[in-house]
């Protein structure tokens, strides 16, 4: 009568980290997704701050002046994307167990 109205646990199987496949996604997001997208991150903060320069160097002329404002506007996207991009993988990793932590050391 118990096992009537207890909670039922089902375990699902965990993956093996030493599996030749979880390595190789491992690696590829350690050694290539990851400096990817820093680099395409720092290459917006740059997009950024030359929109906040020409923003103030041409604060004179109104057409100079937005030219700025949408460097800054794009360069914030593209910031915004690549947190995005790396959160979303951060989220599936760990959702499958794939923690950078888990598969090199």
């Amino acid at each position: 009568m118990f096992n009537l109205f207890s909670p039922n646990t089902a375990y699902a199987q965990t993956i093996n980290s030493s599996s030749p496949i979880i390595t190789f996604v491992g690696k590829v997001d350690n050694y290539i997704v990851n400096p990817l997208i820093i680099f395409m991150f720092s290459l917006a903060l740059m997009y950024f701050l030359y929109g906040v320069l020409d923003f103030f160097i041409n604060s004179s002329s109104a057409g100079e002046k937005d030219t700025g404002k949408q460097h800054m506007m794009w360069g914030i996207v593209g910031m915004f994307l690549m947190i995005a991009v790396f959160g979303i993988l951060r989220l599936i990793e760990h959702t499958f167990g794939l923690g950078a932590n888990d598969l090199i050391g």
